[in-house]
């Protein structure tokens, strides 16, 4: 497992290092020599536009947000296409903002990296330490009611960090959009709630209870995850009609 879980942690990141970065240089040279061309809108939603084009006889279609592109469905506008590629495209024809983009998602590859390598990391170093655990302790490790404890603290400890780092991206977004922080707030507040009260359930009556508590507690967080993806996909379909 420590050896899965180490080469996810290093190429992982790595290819999603090299797909960011090569998007990059596909918007860098948009940026530099993108062609102009002109795009129809064909479909358009709440949040999405849709529209199509053609380079060279053959049509490509591409989706952005609808502030993107406000624009009716048949209106004409104008379009940038990189012309060794005509499926890159971007409904401005200011190609300083395709070379801005392209800064932005290349420091967005770095903490996207970033991100992923803590997580698989901490995984690591959670396996390695019940290892450890388990090499000093020996059956005591499995006996001892407070082991279970001890292993999901520590593994609470590691992926904390991940945690505070989510919602403070989510913070910082939010005032970089002159939004309210409250949303971001209450909702760290709520999986913090949420995390502690699972911890409090599952060891209210000791460990030995852990094991079919959790079964219970799963019996009915899935099937509620499930109905809640269900009713917001439903929702969200609805309002962009």
């Amino acid at each position: 497992m420590i050896w899965i879980l180490t080469i996810l942690t290093m190429l992982l990141p790595l290819g999603m290092f090299g797909l960011i970065g090569r998007q990059a240089k596909r918007l860098e040279a948009l940026g530099d020599h993108g062609a102009l061309g002109m795009g129809t809108v064909t479909a358009r939603t709440k949040n999405f536009t849709d529209y199509e084009y053609k380079v060279g006889g053959a049509t490509y279609t591409w989706n952005v947000a609808a502030e993107k592109a406000d624009y009716s469905v048949g209106t004409t506008f104008p379009i940038l296409y990189l012309p060794e590629d005509p499926s890159l495209t971007r409904p401005d024809v200011e190609r300083a903002h395709a070379t801005r983009e392209a800064t932005e998602s290349r420091r967005f590859a770095w903490k996207a990296a970033f991100v992923v390598f803590y997580f698989f990391g901490s995984f690591v170093v959670i396996t390695a330490l019940q290892l450890q655990r388990f090499h000093t302790n020996g059956d005591a490790e499995f006996t001892d009611p407070e082991a279970p404890k001890r292993r999901l603290r520590g593994a609470l400890f590691v992926l904390s960090p991940l945690l505070f780092g989510i919602v403070a991206a989510h913070f910082n977004d939010a005032r970089g959009r002159g939004e309210s922080t409250v949303p971001v707030f209450i909702g760290a507040v709520l999986v913090v709630a949420i995390v502690g009260g699972t911890y409090a359930f599952l060891f209210r009556n000791g460990a030995t209870e852990v094991q079919p508590r959790s079964t219970r507690l799963l019996k009915w967080a899935i099937p509620a995850i499930v109905i809640v993806t269900v009713l917001r996909f439903i929702l969200e379909t609805v309002a962009a009609r």
